[in-house]
């Protein structure tokens, strides 16, 4: 396959990244993935997560910023830790050993601590030098990701975990799950009754305002359905939902 690619590859001198000349090849791959890699999702999500399952990884979240940067600079790790949600989403077969993992508070850490989405560390490094393990749970990570069957495995196997945990923002996971449009683990999540819908984080925002401001139209109406979410709440700011959606230019959430 790659010698038929020579001539269709350029690699981007600033990113060093190797990129298709044009568009259509892309196209064209995309197009025939599931007829020549039927599982391809799958087997990469069980590469990710079999890698970071490794003992090398074992003892948890680093510690330190060299820490984190040597964890960073290890083959595959970025990949790894930022795309096993991704391939696990794409593909109708659960990896077998996810499940167990998730119920690890220690192997959650090590993924949120330094996944592209939650890391503190890898967006302001400059900014934190004591306390450097994440805040964010299991619901946390596979609400972002959509994983609604793992949602559903853990509310029921993961009595101990809390669903309406909030993270250092005062963030819980129905609040990302909403802002990243997961329509299906926003309704999962409502029905258990732990989880508080009109909960504010530090900012005093509520799930509601997060998706109405990316324009999450479904999980929109899935919250205002909510007899117990008030779509007129104030933030600390004085801004309602309807206000952050109307800054973003989303029409149909104004609607």
């Amino acid at each position: 396959m790659l010698s038929a690619c020579c001539g269709l590859v350029v690699i981007d001198k600033e990113s060093e990244i190797i990129r298709l000349v044009h568009y259509t090849v892309q196209e064209y791959f995309q197009d025939t993935l599931s007829r020549w890699f039927p599982t391809a999702h799958h087997d990469i999500a069980n590469t990710c997560v079999l890698y970071l399952s490794f003992k090398e990884f074992s003892c948890g979240p680093v510690r330190t910023h060299e820490e984190a940067r040597e964890r960073l600079d290890k083959p595959l790790f970025t990949y790894a830790v930022d795309y096993w949600g991704h391939h696990t989403s794409a593909c109708s077969a659960c990896v077998p050993q996810l499940l167990d993992l998730l119920t690890n508070p220690e192997w959650v850490s090590m993924v949120v601590q330094l996944c592209d989405i939650f890391s503190e560390i890898r967006k302001y490094p400059w900014l934190f030098s004591e306390d450097l393990r994440p805040s964010q749970n299991a619901f946390h990570i596979v609400g972002v990701y959509g994983l609604n069957n793992l949602v559903k495995a853990l509310l029921v196997c993961a009595q101990d975990i809390d669903p309406d945990q909030q993270d250092k923002e005062g963030r819980t996971p129905l609040s990302w799950a909403a802002e990243y449009g997961r329509t299906e683990v926003v309704k999962t999540l409502l029905c258990d009754g732990r989880v508080d819908p009109d909960r504010q984080d530090n900012f005093g925002r509520t799930p509601l305002s997060w998706a109405a401001e990316s324009g999450q139209m479904e999980v929109v109406k899935t919250l205002l359905s909510d007899g117990r979410v008030d779509p007129d709440r104030q933030d600390n700011g004085g801004r309602t939902s309807l206000s952050w959606a109307a800054a973003k230019g989303q029409m149909e959430v104004v609607k």
